[in-house]
């Protein structure tokens, strides 16, 4: 028997269900606030990614599925969807629309990165995008929806980390001045950090092995190397998230991972993942689209992990199945078989969930078959009631059953409320 690959889980239907619904209800939300859907692909040119996330980073050194395609064109299998969406605004020239642009998406992404509790290979990521706008209030709203939406979800007891990295040439000195110390403590650090301080020092901030954040712990803040613009952009966001109750932490040790983030990063954190908690993480990426040889557009969203998302909720039960009127249709005995089939059909048609059994034998076993199926009703075709123009419909959560003329059966179950 040929499995499928490692790390790219077949999603069932129980599971897709929860998913549908979950996502249903984010879109929903988000669209209150303006937020219109943008569907992107699934592969796309490896430097999209490799000039904004960082060739220095683990997704691109180790976690991007890269090929080439038959025209020689080196492509990969998407790996976040931020640096799409701004690619996407400066190719469709959506400077031309009002600003800002509010985007939203969902989709799968892939890593090649070992999986975990609610990490796969092949993963689903909501996120939104506002383009466009550099006002600190859009930072603001961008962390509102954010905590907000899992709210709308169910979720409590919700706090942010949150942090600012300030603009590229305040993070030169800043770098300097990390690396310095890092050095000195060079031994304590895991392997990877060890190659990081080289390349790229924020890094080692990222990392989640226990050594790394033990010397870190004391190591230069971030904070202290904010030009005044940026801080005066960081103080507004705290001051209304402060009138607006939304919890938070500062973090110096926040740095998103990824080379486009500038000034604002954030995470959405549940205590309920163990030391893989956070849910949901953006931040604010004014220059990525000059990583993509584009003209400066400013832009900040979030993006939210769907399986680790899926799972806090499951944990809380706070994912509630919507409840569908099951519909089995059979026919009282042979002689109605071909008949009924076509009735089912029918019913079908006019947006009921319905069943039929395929092998009918008899009426018995249609009548199991519907309860294995959660049918709430079950309509018989046949016998004298359908020559006088009537069908049996049996209620089977109350077991009891009743006649309904067949040119009315349609109206009868779209208005019957279930109890």
């Amino acid at each position: 028997m040929i499995k499928g690959p490692k790390g790219a889980p077949d999603i069932l239907p129980d599971k897709s269900e929860k998913i549908k619904l979950v996502i249903d209800k984010l879109r929903n939300f988000v669209e209150k606030f303006g937020y219109r859907e943008i569907i992107l692909p699934i592969f796309e040119h490896s430097e999209v990614f490799e000039r904004t996330v960082g060739e220095e980073t683990d997704i691109v050194q180790k976690e991007m599925y890269t090929f080439y395609d038959k025209g020689g064109r080196k492509l990969c299998l998407r790996p976040e969807g931020t640096a799409q969406v701004v690619r996407s605004y400066l190719e469709n020239n959506l400077k031309q629309l009002p600003q800002p642009v509010k985007l939203y998406y969902f989709g799968p992404m892939f890593r090649y990165e070992k999986p975990q509790k609610g990490r796969f290979r092949e993963f689903y990521h909501f996120g939104i995008e506002a383009l466009g706008e550099d006002s600190p209030k859009l930072d603001v709203e961008i962390i509102y929806i954010a905590i907000k939406s899992l709210e709308f979800l169910g979720l409590k007891d919700l706090f942010i980390y949150i942090n600012s990295i300030g603009d590229i040439e305040e993070r030169i000195k800043y770098k300097e001045d990390l690396k310095n110390y890092l050095f000195d403590k060079i031994d304590l650090l895991c392997e990877d950090c060890k190659k990081r301080l080289n390349t790229n020092p924020l890094r080692v901030l990222d990392c989640k092995n226990e050594k790394c954040i033990r010397v870190t712990e004391n190591s230069p803040k971030i904070l202290d190397y904010l030009s005044e613009e940026s801080k005066k952009h960081f103080e507004i966001i705290l001051n209304k998230l402060d009138k607006l109750k939304i919890p938070y932490k500062l973090n110096h040790r926040l740095v998103r991972g990824l080379d486009y983030y500038n000034r604002t990063v954030f995470e959405v954190i549940s205590e309920d993942l163990g030391s893989q908690n956070a849910v949901l993480g953006g931040g604010r990426y004014d220059y990525l689209s000059n990583y993509l040889q584009g003209e400066k557009v400013p832009g900040v969203g979030f993006a939210i992990g769907v399986e680790r998302l899926i799972l806090i909720l499951e944990t809380k039960n706070l994912i509630q199945d919507k409840k569908r009127k099951i519909i089995s249709i059979t026919p009282l005995n042979k002689d109605f078989y071909e008949e009924s089939f076509y009735f089912y059909l029918y019913f079908g048609s006019k947006g009921f969930n319905v069943l039929f059994p395929y092998n009918f034998k008899n009426l018995k076993e249609s009548i199991s078959y519907s309860l294995k199926r959660d049918a709430r009703y079950l309509i018989i075709y046949g016998g004298d009631e359908l020559k006088d123009g009537y069908l049996i419909v049996k209620d089977l959560k109350k077991e009891t059953q009743f006649k309904v003329k067949k040119d009315e059966i349609i109206k009868y179950l779209q208005e019957v409320e279930d109890d």
